[in-house]
């Protein structure tokens, strides 16, 4: 059998507080983008229906998700999953233990593994667990015995499962693992380029270039163990492809190159934080390590934070807008961008020249501009 990768989007979920033929419990609506049917609850059970409202298809299944980009809705019968088509025929048969919408990894007494749109098995299920889905490559994360490794489409071991965790990098050929609480290298082989030796490690960067942490601080080694940059900070990213690594120490943020050279000296703050609000107005940081404030586009611009404004800088480390606004901010492909500053919100360019003056509120300005500008 041919293998087939399947990638499936997510599923965007609206919900209302209604009811159908007088049911007086809620009912909810899952939507996907762009999509005729919606996933409708009627009392207990889940169907679909039209645009106009219409049933096109029952409610009888204990739960369903919205109709995917292929044509193919996950529901769940009788405490068993599959897949059905807009003639509720169904296409994957209700056989397996769980399914999740966002790939077709399924489980199967106990043990998990992967299929493909005809409900066959490309990785049988015999497995500990997998992750979502193939990556670009055609490869996967799978567990086995309580071992890591990476598997391919046919089901062959591309790197021995023998580690505690694995992360394949494609664009490098290369994988991190980690094996007794250290982190180390492994090649696309599963042939060890560096011995697992590191506390924690970050995403691969340019040349495979990898952040790595020693003894409570980080650095960046090579993939022959050459430290390019000395474990000697409080944090940093990887080289991205303008050859240029984020670091933080004491609280502040600055810019070094591969050289060791310093672009933006350590003077800048961490971005606002992310967080939620509860019922309660109960605030909580959905990421507690402090967040680098740069961020380069595809131009060779990133926002710069210092004492609390924010401003714009380039690749060289000059100043192309001097720190100003209220909260950090982003160009569109028109080189354009909404500002907040003062509590009110405007337009500026590249050069940082008002093109909508800043006096007015959130929701009067769109985030982007349409293709006339």
């Amino acid at each position: 059998m041919k293998p087939i990768l399947l990638f499936i989007l997510p599923i965007l979920a609206l919900s209302f507080n209604t009811s159908i033929d007088g049911n007086k419990s809620n009912t909810v609506i899952e939507k996907y983008m762009g999509e005729k049917f919606y996933s409708l609850r009627k009392g207990t059970k889940y169907g679909f229906i039209n645009t106009k409202g219409e049933w096109i298809i029952e409610p009888k299944f204990d739960y369903a998700y919205a109709f995917d980009k292929n044509g193919f809705a996950q529901v769940k019968l009788n405490d068993r999953w599959g897949h059905i088509n807009p003639k509720a025929e169904w296409v994957i048969k209700p056989k397996f233990d769980e399914n999740w919408a966002d790939a077709y990894r399924a489980e199967f007494n106990g043990k998990q593994g992967m299929m493909d749109t005809k409900g066959d098995w490309i990785i049988a299920p015999r497995y500990d667990e997998t992750a979502y889905e193939f990556d670009k490559n055609g490869l996967i994360r799978v567990k086995f015995n309580g071992k890591w490794g990476i598997m391919n489409a046919k089901g062959e071991w591309v790197i021995e499962p023998g580690f505690d965790s694995v992360w394949y990098s494609g664009k490098n050929n290369l994988a991190k693992v980690k094996l007794n609480g250290k982190w180390g290298i492994v090649d696309a082989k599963g042939e060890r380029i560096l011995e697992p030796q590191y506390d924690a490690v970050r995403s691969f960067g340019k040349n495979g270039s990898l952040p790595a942490k020693v003894n409570g601080k980080w650095g960046i080694v090579d993939v022959k163990g050459n430290w390019i940059l000395e474990p000697q900070y409080d944090d940093i990213d990887g080289f991205n492809k303008y050859d240029l690594a984020s670091v933080r120490l004491n609280e502040k943020w600055g810019i070094i190159n591969t050289k060791g050279d310093w672009i933006l000296e350590l003077k800048y703050d961490s971005r606002d934080a992310f967080g939620t609000v509860d019922d309660k107005g109960v605030w909580t940081p959905l990421v507690a390590e402090p967040q680098t404030p740069f961020s380069f586009n595809e131009n060779g611009f990133t926002n710069i934070r210092l004492d609390g404004k924010y401003g714009l800088i380039n690749t060289r480390g000059d100043m192309v807008v001097k720190p100003q606004f209220d909260d950090d901010f982003y160009f569109d492909k028109y080189d354009l961008a909404k500002v907040k500053f003062n509590s009110k919100y405007g337009i500026i360019n590249t050069k940082g020249d008002w093109i909508l003056d800043p006096k007015f509120e959130e929701g009067d300005i769109a985030d982007d501009f349409d293709k006339n500008g």
